[in-house]
């Protein structure tokens, strides 16, 4: 595959960059988290900005002082956008309607550089299945790429079924697909593995593949085995089960397992 190239970092099968997620729950927070962020221990960056309560500020305006302070604050490190729904471990209570519309203000801001939407909402029986293809069809005329992702926070169903929404996701237009699930057993976080491996076969594209719980948190840092382009380390509270912090997922990483 092609690696896709954003701000000088190549994402690619097995690359395994570290993104910090940053899970502040009020902009007083935000802002603290910005300034004790040590840029030197991750590539990139997510904001998970469903997990805020602006308080009396708007979403909308907290969210684009929000995204206007990360890029000045790290102008060369890319930015994942994402603004999860309940159903897919959202900690917002905000209707799908008015997380769309955040979604298309990030998306035309020029300061997001991936822009995370659920796999789901582009289904057919999603009721914002259009208003989602019309979105995705503006971003193309924008630098901004999508990164199409889906969760089972249950299990993890068989290869088959983990490859094939890798490939919906290709399909749908990503320009990179993450796919996360529970592994109940190390049976399971292996599972996750081999449908990584079969997919740096078949996709043209980058992918994120990784085993929320304990017995998969060996598949965030299985540098070798993993073929996942990203990895993901909290910058102060993991925003999903078995993720590590920054340091202990780095000397994971550089000591392998």
């Amino acid at each position: 595959m092609k690696p896709l190239r954003i701000k000088g970092l190549a994402f690619q099968d097995g690359s395994l960059h570290c993104c910090g997620t940053l899970t502040s729950r009020t902009m007083p927070e935000f802002f603290e988290d910005l300034r004790t962020l040590n840029p030197s221990l991750f590539d990139l960056l997510e904001w998970r900005a469903d997990y805020l309560d602006p308080g009396e500020i708007p979403m909308a305006d907290a969210i684009g002082k929000g995204l206007l302070a990360i890029g000045q604050e790290f102008p060369n490190m890319p930015l994942i956008f994402t603004f999860r729904r309940t159903e897919e471990g959202g900690q917002s209570d905000l209707s799908p309607q008015e997380i769309l519309t955040l979604q298309k203000a990030a998306g035309e801001s020029g300061l997001v550089d991936l822009l995370d939407v659920e796999l789901a909402l582009l289904e057919p029986d999603s009721p914002l299945s259009g208003a989602y293809a019309e979105l995705l069809e503006k971003l193309k005329m924008t630098e901004v790429k999508l990164l199409l992702s889906w969760h089972d926070f249950q299990e993890t169903p068989p290869v088959e079924y983990l490859c094939a929404r890798f490939q919906e996701a290709r399909m749908r237009g990503a320009h990179m697909a993450k796919i996360a699930v529970k592994a109940n057993t190390r049976e399971e976080a292996e599972r996750l593995l081999t449908a990584s491996a079969r997919c740096a076969e078949m996709l043209d594209i980058p992918h994120i593949a990784l085993a929320m719980g304990e017995e998969g948190a060996y598949t965030r840092y299985a540098r070798g085995r993993s073929q996942s382009c990203i990895t993901f380390a909290a910058v102060t509270s993991a925003s999903a089960p078995g993720q590590l912090d920054a340091d202990t997922l780095r000397e994971k990483l550089k000591n392998g397992i």
